[in-house]
């Protein structure tokens, strides 16, 4: 449940029984989905897809901060119904991570 809050086009989520065949098919899976990722992040130029400078870095803190958000969130519930409201708010804290990395631009 908590993948889908953060999930992209790629994810890979099945259930396989303990067996080498099945180890060998989620290898290949994660490799397969590796080398989708890196052809499509390698041909952006080529495509039409580059970003100017500065702008992978800003809109992927955008979108870390909405999944953070979103995955506290989740946990937050979870960990209350668990734990008690205190317990469960601090372990969902420590759990999820900072909520913003609070970017100060410059030359820091």
């Amino acid at each position: 449940m908590t993948a889908a809050l953060a999930a992209g086009p790629l994810l890979v989520d099945v259930m396989l029984p303990p067996t080498m065949e099945a180890a060998q098919a989620a290898s290949d899976a994660c490799a397969s989905a590796v080398d989708r990722w890196l052809e499509w992040m390698t041909t952006a130029g080529e495509m039409g897809r580059e970003l100017p400078a500065g702008a992978k870095q800003t809109q992927t803190y955008a979108k870390d901060t909405k999944i953070r958000a979103n995955h506290f969130g989740f946990l937050l519930g979870r960990y209350k119904a668990a734990y008690g409201e205190q317990d469960g708010a601090d372990l969902a804290t420590a759990d999820a991570g900072p909520l913003d990395e609070a970017y100060v631009g410059g030359g820091s």
